[in-house]
């Protein structure tokens, strides 16, 4: 079955007439996806693609770019002025009642929003009600190859060797006395990461040392960041991938304390977020068990439930996970209920983290982090080994 007859198949159990895909100056990056056109290829003008439930797909593009669609099926039309364009859209969806875009009802799913407002008018001015394509659009854009499998569980697993490796750097650094700072060690890891033949096209690492880890997204400043000192929480969140072409990004986080003991508190909130975490894989696995779907808004309902229980859920204060694909924060479903209304389901050959978290301002905070595949047989793997309990420097 072809890319087009797949799309027909899923309009049909969605109940919608069709997938009109809009493009213009780099709004819809799904549309170039998913017609095969490189982000590179100079576009300067507007055109539509119409895939109908059944029949034969529509071409609407500029004279200038009469040839941006010619590998695809469908019946071409060109226009020069706006008032043609216009009537070829009336002509391609008249007797049409529900068409799919890539566009989210309030802006709940931001990530889909592609299309913009005066597209919005136009295209309803059709007498036509428009849909998200949300729900089957993770079929095209987010799916895992064997080899791009291969490439994740390759980059999370020598990023998990990283991360104790630069534990056990830190450990040389306080029995030697050295001075070492959240900078030094963010540039430590960018080695490490190089040296592996890795490669970081996103965040850099987040080195937070005592009171920087209750910063989320806390990233060192040489002139300003903390040094290691004894009895000091740490927290590094690393990100890279493998260099070859369409690799898939691992994503980790890994915690320590420089001391025999860790604080009481610091290893109750480490537990809880733990404990978040692995009911939000129970609740995944369980459900896919049963040959029931998983949406992602539920599986942060779940992990999130657990932190507010415990009295800590105004600290959360990130959504329970994300999609992982060539970049960092993937187009498929997040586990998130919290920042945006992620609806999607999760399903098979996609990859995500799970990532619950607490953060105390000025005080501390915690985050347990690993990435999730979900096979096409709908069973889950952990691709980047699990932290169990704080990591121990003396």
């Amino acid at each position: 079955m072809d890319k087009i007859q797949r799309v027909q198949k899923y309009l049909k159990e969605e109940n919608i007439d069709g997938w009109l895909l809009y493009y213009f100056d780099r709004n819809n990056p799904f549309a170039l996806e998913f017609l095969n056109i490189s982000k590179e290829k100079h576009l300067s003008r507007r055109f539509f693609y119409w895939i109908p439930q059944q029949g034969t797909p529509v071409q609407i593009v500029h004279a200038i770019e009469p040839d941006v669609l010619e590998k695809l099926p469908g019946d071409r039309k060109i226009y020069q002025r706006w008032e043609l364009l216009q009537k070829y859209l009336q002509e391609t969806l008249r007797g049409v009642k529900v068409v799919a875009m890539e566009y989210s009802p309030y802006n709940r799913l931001p990530y889909i929003s592609k299309v913009d407002g005066g597209c919005l008018d136009l295209v309803r001015s059709c007498g036509v009600e428009v849909v998200s394509s949300s729900s089957f659009l993770q079929y095209f854009t987010c799916i895992l190859s064997q080899e791009q499998k291969a490439s994740q569980k390759q980059a999370a697993t020598c990023l998990h060797q990283i991360a104790e490796g630069a534990f056990l750097f830190l450990e040389r650094c306080l029995k030697e006395g050295k001075k070492i700072s959240e900078w030094d060690l963010q540039h430590y890891l960018l080695e490490k990461i190089e040296v592996n033949h890795l490669l970081v096209e996103d965040h850099l690492p987040i080195c937070a040392f005592g009171v920087h880890t209750a910063d989320p997204h806390y990233s060192p400043e040489k002139g300003g960041a903390l040094l290691l000192e004894k009895n000091q929480p740490v927290l590094l969140d690393i990100v890279a991938k493998t260099k070859e072409d369409f690799s898939i990004y691992g994503d980790i986080t890994r915690m320590a304390f420089t001391g025999k003991e860790p604080p009481q508190r610091l290893c109750e909130l480490f537990q809880l977020a733990l404990k978040a975490q692995e009911e939000a894989f129970s609740f995944i696995d369980s459900r896919l068990k049963k040959g029931e779907s998983v949406k992602g808004y539920e599986v942060d309902q779940k992990a999130r439930s657990i932190i507010e229980q415990a009295g800590y859920g105004e600290y959360f204060t990130h959504r329970t996970g994300h999609n992982i694909y060539e970049t960092l924060h993937g187009p498929g479903a997040h586990l998130d209920g919290f920042e945006t209304m992620d609806d999607r389901q999760l399903i098979p050959n996609t990859c995500f983290t799970i990532e619950p978290g607490i953060y105390i301002p000025g005080q501390i905070g915690v985050r347990v982090e690993y990435d999730v595949i979900l096979h096409g047989d709908y069973t889950l793997e952990i691709t980047s080994g699990v932290q169990k309990a704080l990591k121990i420097i003396s």
